[in-house]
């Protein structure tokens, strides 16, 4: 059987590609690729919250900072009313499912609420930078490229002579 291996049951040699079959290929593909990346983005997002504390724990604990001010960043970066993780619970087993249900009741809308404000290009403010994310992740994708570009030429220089 010659030919390419997606079309091999679907075709004759030397017929024609069939449109719909491709077009429905393509499609699945695309789905599956979605998919994958909502799951990967959920599993990211889910072990940064399972880190226990958060930015404004760490400036609480620095006595300097307002109350006020402190207050005022929960409620800017969504922290207000953050269950405690359900790693800080050493306890026992039993400590830890306890703690995973209120947990979760808070995550699930965040990573809703997250989600929605990436696909519409809100990646809120950096903590250490204070200015939006979008703009940094703007301003790095061109050294990110060519540094992507590069080890792919160098990878093909070095694979395809020795085949």
């Amino acid at each position: 059987m010659e030919g390419n291996f997606l079309f091999r049951s679907i075709r004759k040699p030397g017929a024609a590609l069939p449109i719909p079959s491709l077009l429905a290929f393509l499609i699945k593909r695309l789905l599956q690729a979605l998919l994958t990346l909502l799951i990967a983005s959920l599993l990211c997002f889910i072990i940064v919250q399972l880190a226990p504390g958060n930015y404004v724990d760490n400036l609480r604990e620095n006595l300097q900072n307002d109350p006020e001010l402190i207050n005022r960043l929960e409620e800017q970066f969504g922290l207000a009313g953050e269950p405690p993780s359900p790693l800080e619970s050493t306890q026992s087993l039993a400590a830890f499912f306890q703690s995973l249900g209120p947990w979760l009741a808070w995550v699930i809308p965040s990573y809703v609420k997250w989600l929605g404000q990436a696909l519409q290009g809100n990646l809120s403010e950096s903590f250490v930078f204070k200015r939006p994310v979008a703009g940094l992740l703007a301003e790095r994708v061109g050294a990110t490229l060519v540094l992507a570009l590069s080890s792919l030429v160098l990878t093909w220089a070095i694979a395809f002579p020795w085949g």
